[in-house]
């Protein structure tokens, strides 16, 4: 139980594209970014922060995950849809045998382990006390997306180090105030997210997000979505808990509605209760 419990929370904290062009402008910061980042020298015309650009409502695609957790191997596939800011839907499995299924909205985790029965319906204490590092909806979503957190103040600072465009910031809080974390940001060509290094200050609980393999991806025609690039492999590195996890993305669908929901079954047991 605690094994998929791990695994599974370890694939939804730790990576997310973002979406519709809602977002308030007045909160994104205005960087000194390069046009094309590589070979132009700083500064250059100020551009507010690609990392925040949003492209659909609704994306979703599959992963093949690969997890490597104390010298043991754990591989599985996952089928992932988000609604833009409102929902994050996992489908878990393993040689077409369904392990889990997670919802996450902004107020509520609700997670149901087909193979033990359990379940957990609540909010993202759980998240702490599975990690001791208090993560949220808007966190969660923007790590499996490329995109930097939208709910964190606007102190990043850009540096140029020996050719890498880095975005730093010693201390970052959110607007609750109850999270801080030391993050530097690489971008690549464009603007695009190479890797994110998020160090939380109260646990110094470290993790690194790699994002590859960028290609260009079909838009949608219908709601007037252009075509953008986004990666097609990920990893994940918690030296703390010497977790690495690699993942190749396939099946990428834009603007397609997804499940939005999950049935607890009657005969299931509460989770949290059991531990």
């Amino acid at each position: 139980m605690k094994k998929i419990c791990l695994s599974l929370f370890l694939l939804l904290t730790l990576f997310c594209v973002h979406v519709d062009a809602q977002t308030n402008d007045s909160l994104k910061p205005l960087l000194e970014l390069k046009a094309t980042v590589g070979n132009i020298s700083l500064p250059q015309v100020k551009v507010k922060n690609p990392l925040w650009n949003n492209h659909y409502n609704w994306i979703s695609y599959q992963l093949k995950i690969n997890m490597k957790q104390n010298g043991e191997q754990l591989a599985f596939q996952c089928f992932f849809v988000n609604r833009t800011d409102s929902l994050l839907y996992f489908n878990l499995n393993k040689s077409g045998i369904e392990l889990a299924r997670v919802v996450l909205t902004p107020d509520s985790v609700i997670l149901v382990n087909k193979l033990e029965k359990q379940y957990y319906r609540g909010d993202y204490s759980i998240m702490f006390k599975l990690f001791g590092f208090p993560l949220d909806f808007q966190m969660v979503q923007s790590l499996l997306t490329a995109r930097d957190f939208t709910d964190f103040e606007n102190n990043l600072q850009l540096v140029e180090d020996g050719g890498t465009v880095k975005l730093i910031s010693p201390q970052r809080s959110n607007s609750a105030g109850n999270v801080s974390i030391m993050q530097e940001m690489t971008l690549g060509e464009n603007g695009i997210l190479l890797s994110n290094d998020i160090t939380d200050l109260k646990s110094m609980r470290d993790v690194v997000i790699t994002y590859s393999n960028y290609v260009f991806t079909p838009g949608d025609v219908e709601s007037g979505t252009a075509d953008f690039r986004f990666f097609n492999q990920l990893g994940i590195n918690i030296n703390s808990e010497d977790v690495v996890i690699k993942a190749d993305i396939n099946k990428i669908k834009v603007n397609v509605p997804g499940p939005t929901s999950i049935k607890i079954p009657d005969s299931f047991t509460e989770m949290m209760k059991q531990e």
